[in-house]
């Protein structure tokens, strides 16, 4: 989940492995408590159709389009995009966001797919993962960039290395704070920051009442 860090409040996240319905109903709960987007990942390969964990399993893109359909918050398409027929597909089950990985794209690609996201008239979440990544992320004009504060490669977080890349991304860009926040004392220290928003995930994805855990964070601010 991303809320606005001591500001306004931002977006939540759904969880993988969640019958539609559920995600729905928890989409829902989290905008009735303020988020102003909704976060869904994509767990499998989109051009296919086929998903990751089996034939079986909920094809996302429906249960994303359920999502758009049910909130009226902006929805973030949340996958490895790396070619335009995924941009197609979020523009085409109505998301308003789409996540880019910096690190998985070269410069001309990653420019490319900005472009081409903005044409559709939907705008790129950039992530990178150190300070290199952040200029390029700045380099393309992106205007909201997100530092992961666990590295991909090891799973390690480094909290004080990502404030530190936050802290490089100019001003008049959305700077968001990625992973490693799970107690309110994190939550507080992004709030001192750069950061406009802070992403929550795996403690949201843990507690029993998602919601009820983002209200905690929210009044510890």
């Amino acid at each position: 989940c991303v809320v606005k860090a001591g500001r306004d409040y931002g977006i939540g996240v759904m969880g993988d492995n969640l019958a539609s319905a559920d995600m729905v109903a928890r989409a829902k709960r989290l905008e009735d408590l303020g988020c102003g987007y909704v976060i869904h990942h994509i767990g499998y390969d989109e051009r296919r159709g086929i998903a990751a964990r089996g034939e079986r399993a909920p094809n996302p893109l429906d249960q994303l389009r359920e999502i758009v359909e049910a909130v009226s918050v902006p929805v973030l398409y949340k996958g490895f995009v790396l070619d335009g027929v995924q941009v197609e597909l979020a523009f085409d089950v109505g998301a308003s966001l789409v996540l880019l990985l910096v690190r998985a794209l070269t410069d001309d690609e990653l420019g490319s797919l900005v472009a081409e996201i903005r044409s559709l008239g939907m705008e790129p979440v950039v992530e990178a993962a150190n300070a290199q990544e952040v200029d390029r992320a700045v380099a393309v004009g992106s205007t909201i960039i997100g530092v992961n504060a666990r590295d991909l490669s090891t799973f390690r977080v480094d909290k004080s290395a990502a404030h530190e890349c936050v802290d490089r991304i100019p001003p008049g860009r959305v700077a968001v704070f990625m992973s490693g926040v799970r107690t309110e004392d994190d939550f507080r220290e992004v709030a001192k920051g750069r950061a406009d928003a802070v992403l929550i995930g795996e403690e949201l994805m843990r507690a029993e009442d998602p919601g009820a855990r983002l209200a905690e964070l929210l009044r510890s601010s």
